[in-house]
């Protein structure tokens, strides 16, 4: 995953492989794409999840679920790079307030706790 500044707010994002294994097959992971709406906005979300987890100390989860919120979609899976990378324009979730009002529709929406912001 890759980004690349177009503008002070804006980005370029390049989506990752999706609906797949990543990683070996004892620890691998899937991602999956959704979108948001809030306030009248789509906000890209990248949804990680992970089957039986086994932690350093021995502790275990039966799965791991994360959200990563990319931003605002301002152009969507508008171009391919010359690799076939699919890429979007992407801005920033603002202050604090903001991110804490998104971050509340997630829990209610997905309900997980582990939610991270670009």
């Amino acid at each position: 995953m890759d980004t690349k500044p177009i503008s002070d707010m804006t980005r370029e994002y390049v989506h990752p492989p999706l609906n797949q294994s990543i990683g070996p097959e004892d620890r691998g992971y899937w991602l999956e794409e959704e979108l948001l709406e809030y306030q009248g906005r789509k906000i890209l979300c990248l949804h990680s999840k992970a089957g039986f987890c086994r932690f350093c100390d021995g502790n275990s989860l039966s799965q791991l679920y994360t959200i990563f919120v990319k931003g605002y979609v301002i152009a969507d899976k508008y171009r391919i790079t010359r690799h076939g990378e699919v890429v979007s324009e992407l801005q920033s979730i603002g202050d604090g307030v903001e991110r804490g009002e998104v971050e509340r529709e997630i829990r209610e929406r997905w309900g997980t706790s582990q939610i991270y912001f670009d």
